[in-house]
């Protein structure tokens, strides 16, 4: 690429397409790429954002990314779900879940940018007719937090105590 074509694209704020072996088609805005991903187990896409000030991403979120895409199920399955239905009886709601699976489905994963251990990640569940949808933050395969949103308002957030 010649030095005149990068100028004219930075300058005029194109977003940068790239297409990446492992992550596939991802657009690069500001400091995140954004992509589409599928996931084993999982029926839709699902919305990946990179945080990321590099060109490309970089290995340890190709690795935790593989290693997730590989174990997110066992972890949603798992983790997740005894988390959340824990936590649910704190939401003010007499809500009833009979299958967290059918009510519950990942909408979206956020990476860091790989520079903590364990990898700090976050993801988005959206609920059954959008009712109460939730965003869980994770270390590692561990449960930090949860918010519920409304809106992209913030509810409420309770701690994942360990």
């Amino acid at each position: 690429m010649s030095i005149w074509k990068t100028i004219i694209e930075s300058l005029s704020n194109k977003p940068k397409v790239i297409q990446h072996e492992v992550f596939g088609e991802m657009t690069r805005y500001g400091e995140y790429f954004d992509g589409v991903v599928e996931l084993p187990d999982f029926d839709k896409p699902i919305s990946l954002h990179l945080a990321n000030k590099d060109n490309e991403p970089t290995q340890e979120q190709i690795q935790f990314f593989l290693r997730m895409k590989a174990e997110f199920y066992l972890w949603h399955s798992t983790n997740i779900k005894r988390f959340v239905m824990e936590e649910k009886k704190n939401w003010g709601r007499n809500l009833v879940i009979c299958s967290f699976d059918d009510f519950f489905t990942p909408f979206q994963f956020l990476i860091s940018d790989g520079q903590s251990s364990p990898m700090y990640w976050e993801v988005i569940y959206r609920a059954k007719h959008d009712y109460l949808p939730f965003k869980l933050m994770m270390s590692g395969n561990k449960p930090t937090r949860l918010e519920l949103c409304h809106d992209d308002d913030i509810k409420a957030s309770y701690y994942w105590q360990a």
